[in-house]
């Protein structure tokens, strides 16, 4: 998060603390409101973010690099049953190969 940014949030909260008591309705509306834009800024940052770190692993050579990931992992082959009793409750059975 950028520096602007958060201490824009954080005025914004500040702003909405300070007339959150008050008896003026459209006051508390438009802290608020200034408060939620501020966050979508942030929201749409994170987003933008999440997404230009995705597109490096989301191709092809990015999933062929998180396969080769996984396969240093111990992993167990099971088979999985679940098994309901007279009472409808229902509990898991896992055997492994």
């Amino acid at each position: 998060m950028d520096a602007a940014l958060k201490s824009d949030i954080e005025a914004k909260i500040e702003d909405l603390k300070k007339v959150q008591d008050s008896d003026d309705p459209e006051t508390i509306k438009q802290a608020t409101d200034a408060l939620a834009q501020a966050s979508h800024k942030l929201a749409e940052q994170l987003y933008a973010q999440q997404n230009t770190g995705a597109e490096g692993a989301a191709g092809p050579e990015g999933a062929a690099n998180a396969g080769a990931a996984g396969a240093d992992e111990d992993v167990v082959d099971a088979d999985f049953t679940e098994v309901k009793d007279e009472k409808n409750n229902s509990r898991a059975s896992c055997i492994a190969d």
